[in-house]
């Protein structure tokens, strides 16, 4: 559920063995912060190339803002809203880049297409590290009890 009060929802979370919540949005270059023993990895609102304004990061939202667009300038404006709000990323505060795809048939797999153009280009650049929300939780919570 993307609605609620995090008030309640986080101790319950906390409560059954849940780590983290990706259901929520935020601007780009926010990292996760622990809520209630919780880490809320929220989805990113990137810039969307092609359009003026911000969508948040997930196949879906993309989708319902490309109606009538042909699958391959689906795929070019996704690809290239991926790798621009990752280039910010990068070149700035390196917070997290959270990507949320349904891997859907969606505009003949444009997403699965530009999502795999992005990963294929990032994932092998110098301290880049791809990885599931899981993987990024255990990372943040070893270095936050290194300190």
């Amino acid at each position: 559920c993307l609605q609620g009060d995090l008030s309640v929802l986080y101790p319950v979370l906390a409560r059954r063995g849940f780590r983290y919540d990706a259901s929520r949005q935020a601007p780009l270059g926010t990292w996760p912060r622990r809520i209630d023993g919780i880490w809320s990895v929220p989805l990113l609102e990137i810039p969307f190339v092609g359009h003026t304004f911000r969508v948040v990061s997930m196949d879906y939202n993309l989708l319902a803002n490309q109606v009538e667009e042909s699958p391959a300038r689906v795929e070019q404006e996704t690809y290239a809203s991926l790798l621009g709000a990752f280039r910010a990323s990068y070149r700035g505060g390196r917070a997290p880049l959270s990507i949320g795809f349904h891997f859907e048939t969606w505009n003949s797999w444009a997403y699965d297409h530009a999502l795999t153009r992005f990963l294929l280009r990032v994932c092998g650049l110098r301290d880049v590290r791809c990885s599931s929300i899981r993987e990024l939780v255990d990372w943040l919570d070893a270095r936050r009890y290194r300190r």
